[in-house]
C-alpha cells in the first residue's frame, strides 16, 4: 500500500458517497436500528497508510467484541482513508457510551471516529466534547479555525496499545 496524498475534491467525493451510503443503510432501519459510521481522525493530506488500516482493523474488531446485533454492513478503503458503516438493531445511546468509552480507552484510539446515527438519521453528540491534541481545547474549534499547523499535532504511537474497554 502507497500512501499517497488526498485531495480536496477526493475528500468530498468521499463524503458525498458516504451520505449516499448511509442513506440507503437507513433505509433498512427501524426504530429499534442506529447506524454507526466509523473512520480515523488522521490529520494532513495522507489518510491511509499501513499503519492507520492496522489501528482501523483493530477498531473493527474491538467494536465487534461489544457483540452487538448487526443488520448489515458496508466497508470502503481507499486513498481517503478506511471507513465501516454498520447497521444495528440497538438503542442508539447505549451504542453511542459504549462506543465513547472505546474511542477513550488507549491512546492511539484517540483517532478512532464512531459516529452514531438514530433512525431518522440524526447525529447523536459527545455526552463529553473531545479535547484537541495540542492544546487542550474543544477539538472541534481547533478543528475549524485551523488553529494548529499539522507540525503541532503529536502522533500517538499506534503501534504499541494495551486496549483495555
Amino acid at each position: 500500500m502507497q500512501p499517497s496524498s488526498v485531495t480536496l475534491q477526493e475528500m468530498l467525493d468521499a463524503r458525498e458517497r458516504r451520505a449516499q451510503a448511509q442513506t440507503e443503510l437507513l433505509r433498512q432501519a427501524d426504530e429499534a436500528s442506529c447506524l454507526v459510521s466509523f473512520s480515523l481522525n488522521i490529520a494532513g493530506d495522507v489518510k491511509r497508510t499501513a499503519k492507520t488500516r492496522l489501528l482501523f482493523d483493530e477498531g473493527l474488531r474491538a467494536f465487534a467484541d461489544f457483540g452487538f446485533r448487526e443488520l448489515a454492513r458496508k466497508t470502503f478503503d481507499g486513498v481517503t482513508g478506511s471507513e465501516a458503516l454498520i447497521l444495528l438493531s440497538e438503542d442508539a445511546a447505549k451504542v453511542k457510551k459504549t462506543l465513547e468509552r472505546l474511542e477513550d480507552a488507549f491512546p492511539a484510539a484517540r483517532l478512532y471516529d464512531f459516529d452514531v446515527l438514530n433512525a431518522s438519521g440524526e447525529k447523536l453528540s459527545r455526552s463529553v466534547p473531545r479535547r484537541c491534541l495540542v492544546c487542550d481545547g474543544p477539538a472541534a474549534d481547533c478543528a475549524r479555525s485551523r488553529a494548529h499547523g499539522l507540525d503541532a499535532v503529536p502522533i500517538p504511537r499506534i503501534l504499541h496499545w494495551n486496549a483495555s474497554y
